[in-house]
């Protein structure tokens, strides 16, 4: 779910109530939460991050259950961001989705249902705009 379609009120307006709240208070120039629901089977899939993604601030995923909770697992794996996400040689970091019992790193869990949250903090224009696209999770190869 991305909160881009108006849902937090007109553009330059702000809603104070919503800011105190939490989750998508924020004017979409502080942050901006895409909800992604790839209906993709339980399996191994990876979304290849690029080595920079434009924001001032960071990114992270979280990954969640059908019900939209975190699912309690053997790895403790429910969120991989650009502070604590392990890079690859090229600076870029790879999030693995499912497939963890093998010990690979930014690996999440996953499970029926299974969906994610991108949030990019102090996202660019380049985002805002739509000319820069976060990566969508696709298959292991």
């Amino acid at each position: 779910m991305s909160f881009r379609n108006g849902g937090q009120g007109c553009c330059g307006c702000h809603d104070a109530v919503r800011s105190n709240v939490g989750r998508g208070g924020l004017p979409e120039q502080e942050a901006l939460y895409l909800g992604v629901e790839p209906r993709l089977p339980v399996g191994e899939h990876r979304i290849d991050v690029s080595a920079v993604v434009p924001v001032g601030a960071f990114w992270s995923i979280s990954l969640y259950n059908a019900a939209g909770f975190f699912e309690p697992n053997a790895f403790d794996g429910y969120v991989v961001n650009s502070v604590m996400g392990k890079r690859n040689d090229d600076g870029s970091p790879t999030v693995h989705l499912g497939g963890c019992e093998d010990g690979r790193v930014n690996c999440l869990p996953i499970m029926e249902g299974w969906n994610y949250t991108v949030r990019l903090y102090q996202p660019s224009p380049e985002i805002l705009d739509g000319s820069w696209a976060f990566l969508s999770a696709r298959p292991m190869q």
